[in-house]
């Protein structure tokens, strides 16, 4: 993809895919012989894949998420032919908690201990996957630094 391509790429009301992330273009993560693409699918497609928490078919599975993969390129404007170098599938059943699933808090600090939690499962229903990590991620971080430098104004 050419260097304005989207660092990510959400496929809204697609059957198989629910985003495609550019991790390539992450600082330092960048090189010349072309992107990095993570891609995830919708929860309801990989249920479908699923044996328990194995893959029934992981080369069907893989062309599948590459073709669509390959339409959404060509959706958002990414000259074809869509070559891809490599591609390897992974079932990854628990990755994604569900919206009934997630702490309302934004965290979990505790701060007598010095201990704390964040990630995509907190944050309720407001935001969800890597967003939600990375709020959590900064709500834990203010907390630490007040513990640290018993700073109120952060």
């Amino acid at each position: 993809p050419p260097p304005a391509a989207p660092s990510v790429l959400r496929a809204q009301g697609h059957p198989v895919l629910e985003a495609a992330y550019r991790d390539s273009s992450k600082p330092g993560r960048g090189s010349a012989a072309g992107d990095l693409w993570v891609v995830h699918s919708t929860p309801e497609y990989a249920a479908g894949q699923l044996d328990g928490d194995s893959l029934q078919d992981a080369a069907a599975t893989e062309k599948q998420l590459r073709e669509a993969f390959c339409e959404l390129l060509e959706k958002v404007g990414v000259p074809q032919p869509c070559s891809l170098t490599y591609a390897s599938v992974f079932a990854w059943d628990h990755a994604q908690p569900t919206a009934a699933s997630r702490l309302p808090e934004s965290h979990s600090w505790d701060g007598s201990r010095g201990v704390g939690l964040c990630g995509d499962y907190f944050g309720g229903a407001a935001v969800a996957g890597v967003e939600a990590a990375v709020l959590s991620g900064e709500a834990l971080a203010r907390d630490v630094l007040l513990s640290v430098k018993g700073k109120a104004d952060l």
